[in-house]
């Protein structure tokens, strides 16, 4: 036995209640569906402890046009170890793939993990969402659009395919504003066909600002005051829009960060805190 396994054994001695934190049980690339052929992956991080658990789906940023499941190998531990089944997604990226891919697959993660609820040991009443950079729009999407029918999927069908909690991180929520910003052009140009002009629609029901009724879930909305990314403002106006319609809406702004933060950053910290004590209110609790 070294040392620090003494230690652990002492503190366990000393204080009963406290004992080694299990790894969670991971598995990889678990196919969620293949719509057009494409296999969708997510990495699934389980509690070493009885359920049933609420689950997280966690989606990616990169602007539509890239990032992968990956960008959650820190998160995805750290959700299990609170008590919860995380599952980190891929989903189609443009320009091959333009709106809806994007959206269709994040609503497809949200009813396979309901379908599979047994299967892997959650709760299906308690899905929550967590989302960065275009993550946090598609998370945000998804839980002011609700159920739309997905009939590529019969038996996926079946389940719902909104989110009981939502966390967004650094979002964009209002895409014609987002235009105005130069380096915001090709991204959204891939996702979305074009410009605001001429895709009115598109952009209308693509921006959660624009489609928030009162049957949303509660949201967590986590900004930087320094990103020049996706503005703050966009956060801003997200959380007016949800709660002018009533929604348990709770806006979390970062002093001295930008777009992202070193987890173990001070900032990072009171995030992580926040999530904890979000998901712990709406999942966990409930």
């Amino acid at each position: 036995m070294n040392r620090r396994e003494l230690l652990i054994v002492g503190s366990a001695l000393l204080f009963p209640g406290l004992a080694r934190a299990a790894e969670p049980k991971v598995e990889r690339d678990v196919v969620f569906g293949a719509p057009e052929g494409n296999r969708l992956l997510m990495d699934i991080y389980r509690p070493d402890t009885p359920g049933p658990h609420p689950a997280v789906i966690l989606v990616h940023g990169g602007g539509w046009l890239g990032g992968t499941k990956e960008g959650y190998l820190g998160t995805g531990p750290m959700l299990a170890r609170n008590g919860y089944v995380a599952c980190a997604i891929n989903y189609r990226l443009a320009p091959q793939y333009p709106y809806p891919a994007a959206f269709d697959d994040c609503q497809r993660a949200v009813r396979w993990i309901r379908a599979h609820a047994k299967e892997y040991d959650v709760n299906p009443k308690r899905v929550g969402a967590m989302g960065d950079s275009a993550g946090g729009h598609l998370v945000g999407l998804m839980g002011v659009r609700g159920d739309t029918r997905d009939n590529s999927d019969k038996e996926l069908s079946r389940f719902s395919s909104r989110p009981d909690a939502v966390v967004g991180y650094y979002g964009a929520y209002e895409l014609v504003r987002m235009w105005q910003i130069e380096q915001a052009h090709k991204p959204l140009t891939a996702w979305l066909g074009g410009p605001p002009e001429g895709h009115e629609e598109v952009y209308r029901i693509t921006s959660p600002v624009s489609m928030v009724t009162r049957k949303a879930p509660p949201f967590l909305i986590i900004h930087g005051n320094k990103d020049v990314v996706n503005p703050e403002e966009q956060s801003h106006l997200f959380h007016e829009a949800l709660r002018k319609k009533g929604v348990d809406s709770t806006l979390l702004i970062l002093d001295g960060v930008g777009h992202g933060w070193p987890a173990d950053s001070p900032q990072g910290k009171q995030a992580e805190a926040a999530v904890l004590e979000f998901f712990g209110k709406h999942l966990l609790k409930k």
